[in-house]
């Protein structure tokens, strides 16, 4: 066999790559906020002078969970969450990927790409954030229940048995 077609054949491919990713963003959201044990409800978490962090447990099945996670940006009387994303965690196959999203990733051009590049595009991204709310010292330990302000719709809160 030549190089190239070892070295191709040895490489993982995108889809591969991408349930990895899948799997490293579960162990990350996992690690960080443990969703598994938040009951269906809003959460906030706060830490220094950033903006606060809304996660909210939308659903809760057998084998996944939806959340919500954004910043909550406030201008006065105009709260605006951003970025924000759903998230699915399935929790048999310990993987979380992003199923919606707005904010800056909905703002850019979708890729010119297919959809498994826009999938590795919006986990990558989930990766990052996830790091960056961790560098930041959000934890399961900085989130406490959260009503929601008037400003922002508490999302479709449902719990399935």
């Amino acid at each position: 066999m030549s190089q190239t077609l070892v070295q191709r054949l040895l490489r993982p491919s995108r889809f591969a790559w991408l349930m990895a990713l899948l799997a490293e963003n579960h162990g990350r959201l996992v690690r960080l906020f443990d969703p598994e044990s938040l009951p269906v409800g809003s959460y906030r978490s706060e830490v220094g002078g950033d903006p606060a962090l809304r996660l909210d447990v939308i659903e809760r099945c057998r084998y996944t969970i939806i959340l919500r996670l954004s910043h909550l940006f406030s201008d006065g009387e105009c709260p605006e969450s951003v970025p924000e994303a759903e998230l699915r965690l399935y929790l048999d196959a310990r993987l979380c990927e992003v199923v919606a999203h707005h904010g800056f990733l909905a703002r850019r051009a979708p890729p010119a790409g297919s959809v498994l590049e826009r999938k590795i595009e919006l986990n990558v991204f989930l990766a990052k954030w996830l790091e960056f709310l961790r560098d930041r010292g959000h934890s399961r330990q900085t989130l406490e229940p959260w009503l929601s302000s008037p400003g922002l719709a508490p999302g479709r809160l449902v719990a399935c048995e």
